[in-house]
């Protein structure tokens, strides 16, 4: 097969960060087989993590193609490619709290296509006026049915649908996805075609994208439409395509960066499809401009005939009525020149009263805009956990069968800093682990309620849980000794409609790592005053597990 062409563009968006990374480029691995290669990364992380997860990862796969794989497998160099790419960004989160990032790569070898893939960057194949996606998104809605733990519907309708599952720098229980997903979503199907690799046809574009080209936009429409790509990828080669395809989400203002990288086969026939259009047009338009000429040319000698015909009987009256209206123009002119001028003047004056208004109020529109719009994004909000006080107490004592105090309540105080760049309105508690209740917070500080937390400044996320029976004493002593129980902040900034679900930050844990039980019931004895035979049956705490921060991308 002749010489791939190639080419690639991205864009910044509409974010401050350019946290994707692409490359596309030959090279020759250890083991001696010539590929062409193209990958793109989206990372996440904030400040400078994300890109720095992204460019990490595009580095070490290309590094580990060249210096240190030996397989003749482009399936196994691929897989143990991006295995280096997680433990390098792995490595980097631990040393500085780094990032992660997706990561999807195409390599051709002798024709042949071969893929691998983590998270919801996308690779597509356009054939014979046909776009198909070749990967899997790997997030939450996506990933389990396929696993098998939960319907179609189900999971699409769980708050954490978009949440992706598979990433570069999940941890050590990491691989790629190789598979081709064309028409199935069973993995070992689409592995197994994937290991084959897909012969190229003349006329077959891949294309690599970071998810900013194909979202779908507050409207209901995709940035980037499946017709567009089509034409765009039948039509225009290399960097020229890429560059088109980046322009129709930039052109609907996507709200992400976006990037492209291309492989494409010869094909004789696509620069004919680009011209087409064009020969339509010239042929249309030289078609209308005939008829036009034509019609123009019959009415011009109508015209002529006519105004020959009548010239000899009006030309006398022409010039009365001329020789009057200048008389009457002449006498009017000087005050009607006035007026115009005063008229012109007020006009002015009042355009520049309206111009420096509508200035002053884009100025604070663009302002508030602009405000609300960065605390829209859960990029904006996070927090640091300073404490976590417990009333009443540990160790209270509760004898069984005995009545509870009179509005007796357990009270959970987490001290919190907010360090984010929005501030924090009263947030919902929301637990996934089995049978642990939703909780309703509110910020306090210095005995003050706060409508919400401003930045760099530290209050107490106050919950009250008011406990009218034993059983809720002993769900909640059996909270305490789990090592599971855990709550993520879910907020809904003023203005906005729609929630936002802090999942990628640390999430707010009830046992504390102290080797003592926060509430003992305890069966009563013979005697009315306890004694040191009373049976305890609290469940004792286990021992605490580290908190590490997970970054979605």
């Amino acid at each position: 097969m002749t010489a791939l062409i190639t080419g690639f563009f991205f864009d910044i968006g509409s974010r401050e960060i350019y946290e994707d990374r692409l490359a596309v480029t030959q090279l020759t691995t250890r083991s001696g087989l010539e590929l062409t290669v193209a990958l793109v990364a989206d990372g996440v992380g904030g400040a400078n993590r994300g890109e720095r997860a992204a460019q990490l990862a595009v580095d070490r796969v290309l590094h580990y193609l060249v210096e240190e794989g030996s397989s003749q497998s482009v399936p196994e160099l691929l897989q143990h490619a991006f295995m280096a790419a997680n433990e390098a960004v792995c490595a980097e989160a631990v040393q500085l709290d780094g990032g992660n990032t997706t990561l999807a790569t195409a390599v051709v070898h002798n024709g042949r296509l071969y893929i691998a893939n983590v998270g919801d960057s996308r690779i597509y194949l356009c054939r014979n006026g046909k776009l198909n996606q070749l990967t899997l998104d790997h997030t939450f809605a996506e990933v389990m049915p396929q696993l098998g733990k939960m319907s179609a519907a189900a999971a699409a309708a769980n708050p954490r649908a978009d949440v992706l599952v598979r990433y570069v720098g999940s941890g050590p229980r990491f691989a790629a996805d190789l598979g081709f997903y064309v028409e199935t979503k069973n993995p070992k199907v689409a592995e197994k075609r994937g290991r084959q690799g897909l012969l190229l046809k003349p006329g077959d574009s891949v294309m690599l994208c970071s998810d900013g080209l194909v979202k779908t936009a507050v409207s209901g429409q995709p940035f980037t439409t499946t017709e567009e790509i089509i034409r765009v990828l039948q039509t225009q080669e290399g960097d020229k395509a890429a560059r088109s395809l980046v322009s129709f989400a930039l052109g609907r203002n996507v709200d992400d960066n976006v990037s492209v990288a291309l492989l494409q086969t010869q094909d004789s026939q696509r620069r004919r499809r680009a011209r087409r259009p064009y020969i339509r047009a010239f042929l249309l338009i030289t078609i209308l401009l005939l008829v036009g000429f034509l019609t123009l040319y019959q009415n011009y000698q109508q015209e002529i005939a006519l105004a020959q015909a009548a010239f000899t009987s009006q030309q006398d009256d022409l010039a009365q009525e001329a020789a009057a209206a200048v008389d009457a123009v002449a006498a009017t002119a000087t005050a009607d020149l006035v007026a115009l001028q005063t008229d012109a003047a007020a006009t002015a004056a009042a355009f520049a009263t309206q111009q420096a208004d509508a200035a002053a109020t884009a100025v604070a529109f663009q302002t508030r805009a602009a405000a609300e719009l960065a605390c829209s994004l859960s990029g904006n909000y996070d927090y640091r956990i300073e404490e976590l006080t417990l009333n009443p107490e540990p160790i209270y004592r509760h004898v069984i069968g005995s009545e509870l105090p009179a509005d007796f309540a357990l009270a959970l105080r987490w001290t919190l800093t907010n360090t984010g760049s929005c501030p924090l309105p009263p947030p919902l508690l929301e637990s996934y682990s089995d049978g642990v209740p939703q909780l309703t917070a509110q910020w306090q500080q210095a005995g003050q309620l706060l409508d919400l937390l401003p930045v760099d400044e530290t209050a107490v996320l106050h919950i009250t849980i008011p406990i009218s029976s034993e059983q809720q004493l002993m769900a909640w002593r059996d909270y305490f000794a789990r090592s599971d129980v855990e709550w993520w902040l879910t907020i809904t900034p003023a203005g906005e409609e729609n929630p936002i679900n802090l999942l990628s930050r640390t999430p707010l844990t009830l046992h504390d790592g102290q080797a003592v039980s926060w509430l003992l019931l305890v069966q009563p004895t013979a005697t009315a005053t306890p004694t040191a035979q009373e049976t305890e049956t609290a469940v004792p705490s286990e021992t605490a597990i580290p908190i590490t921060p997970t970054n979605r991308p």
